[in-house]
């Protein structure tokens, strides 16, 4: 059924399969993206409290962004803590995605 649907979108008599509809946009890094980004580069490796602490933005939105450069890819977080038990931040290069 689904291969006929298909077919049917691709001789324009009918829309196309939701599932086949790429509705995601992607948006672009704004500079406080970047800013997070260069900081952990900068430093290799970092914590949110080191991002929020050197960029001097609110903690919050500090996490915010490092959440999204994670999703979109841009950043990962290390499988271990620092010695206080946070969360280790990474950007991830070209070559090891």
């Amino acid at each position: 059924m689904l291969k006929y649907e298909r077919r049917q979108a691709q001789l324009g008599r009918r829309a196309p399969v939701p599932a086949d509809r790429n509705n995601r946009s992607v948006l672009k890094l704004s500079r406080h993206h970047i800013e997070v980004l260069r900081f952990i580069r900068a430093r290799g490796t970092a914590t949110h409290w080191d991002v929020v602490g050197g960029l001097d933005m609110n903690g919050k939105m500090g996490i915010i962004y490092v959440a999204q450069l994670i999703t979109r890819g841009f950043v990962r977080a290390l499988p271990r803590l620092n010695e206080r038990g946070e969360t280790v931040y990474e950007v991830i290069h070209g070559d090891e995605v």
